[in-house]
């Protein structure tokens, strides 16, 4: 009995062990993570020449793993929560507490994190498209409406996604505000900059106006320029 309980806490301490390494090695990613597993639905096809190229791995956010295009232009952005988490029954099994998926309070965070940021963007893509440079938002399971793309992951390993099957968005790629103010202000742009701080006070306003919201009050993070303009 004893040897049996060691040797499910050794399993259980090496497992984690690994789990951990290999998240920090990916940041989490994988295929599988961002895949909606569900029945495709009948969609609208659309091409988006933006899509016609390969993406690299940028980055992770709270809420989705970032793709920057070949050309530089675009970032896709794919949710870390898409797929449905196990099933609730199998969070009360306690052996398998012990494992993050298996986390009763996982298991509610995941839904109501996935609810909160599909909303979230629909709501910019509904009423702030423009000026949150949203090029595409696809937050359902379609049938041949997008392509298939292929992606380099964070160890630059191919991989290839059907993008019906995957929630994301598609935006345009901006510089952040302070490093985008620094290069103006080190080339001697200096009208160039105060045009654009004017441009980021109208876009805070009509934001404002709206009635829109952010919780995440990193200003460096959320802000940025496409050329000129916020």
């Amino acid at each position: 009995m004893l040897s049996s309980i060691i040797k499910t806490i050794v399993f259980i301490a090496a497992f984690n062990t690994i789990e951990h390494l290999a998240h920090k090695q990916t940041d989490g990613f994988s295929l599988r993570r961002v895949q909606f597993h569900a029945p495709l639905g009948a969609g609208k096809t659309e091409h988006l020449p933006e899509l016609d190229q390969p993406f690299h791995y940028l980055g992770c956010g709270n809420q989705c793993y970032a793709f920057v295009s070949e050309d530089g232009h675009y970032v896709l952005k794919l949710f870390k929560y898409a797929s449905t988490p196990v099933p609730h029954s199998m969070t009360r099994v306690p052996i398998l507490n012990h494992f993050k998926p298996f986390k009763p309070n996982r298991h509610a965070k995941v839904l109501w994190k996935r609810e909160r940021d599909f909303r979230g963007y629909e709501l910019a893509s509904g009423r702030f498209k423009e000026e949150t440079g949203i090029i595409a938002t696809h937050l359902t399971p379609t049938d041949h409406a997008y392509p298939t793309i292929t992606l380099y992951d964070k160890l630059r390993c191919r991989l290839t996604l059907n993008l019906n099957e995957a929630p994301f968005v598609l935006q345009k790629r901006a510089t952040p505000v302070y490093p985008q103010l620094r290069a103006w202000i080190a080339a001697g742009e200096i009208d160039v900059a105060k045009e654009a701080i004017q441009n980021l006070t109208l876009l805070l306003k009509k934001r404002i106006s709206l009635g829109l919201l952010d919780d995440d009050v990193h200003f460096y993070s959320n802000f940025g320029f496409v050329e000129n303009s916020p």
